[in-house]
C-alpha cells in the first residue's frame, strides 16, 4: 500500500514508499533491518491514526500470520 505523498514527505521518506500489508514480522526491537535516521534514532515520526487503522484493517483482511524473526 503506497503511503500518501504528504505522509511520506512528513516522515522524510521517498515518494512512492509503501507498507506491506500481506507480511507481518515479529522481532526484538531494534532488529538488524531497522536503520537509524540522521538524528540517530530509528523513529521517523508518527503516521495519521486513520492511515494506521487502514493498514491494520488490510493486515487483518489478509488474515496475515506473523513470522518470528531471530535476526
Amino acid at each position: 500500500m503506497e503511503l500518501p505523498p504528504r505522509v511520506a514527505k512528513h516522515l522524510k521518506l521517498d515518494a512512492g514508499c509503501g507498507v506491506v500489508c500481506n507480511d507481518l514480522n515479529r522481532f526484538t526491537w531494534v532488529g538488524p533491518d531497522v536503520r537509524a535516521t540522521p538524528n540517530g534514532t530509528p523513529f521517523y515520526g508518527q503516521m495519521p491514526e486513520r492511515l494506521f487503522e487502514e493498514i491494520r484493517a488490510r493486515v487483518i483482511a489478509n488474515a496475515v500470520r506473523q513470522t518470528d524473526r531471530d535476526e
